[in-house]
C-alpha cells in the first residue's frame, strides 16, 4: 500500500496502451501521480527495481 493505494510495478518495458491494458486486465489502472508525496511514495516503493520510469 502506498498511501492508501494497492500497486503492482511491472518491470516489462511496454508503450502506454499496453500499460492500461495489462493493469486493466488485472482489474486495476495505470497509477496517476497528482502530487508530490505520491511522487516520493511511488519513488520509493519502486526504489531500485528499474532504472527508467515515466
Amino acid at each position: 500500500m502506498v498511501n492508501n493505494k494497492c500497486l503492482r510495478l511491472f518491470t516489462s518495458p511496454m508503450v502506454h496502451k499496453d500499460a492500461v491494458a495489462t493493469c486493466s486486465s488485472y482489474a486495476g489502472t495505470l497509477v496517476t501521480v497528482k502530487n508530490a508525496i505520491d511522487n516520493r511514495a511511488i519513488t520509493t516503493f519502486v526504489g531500485s527495481s528499474i532504472k527508467h520510469t515515466w
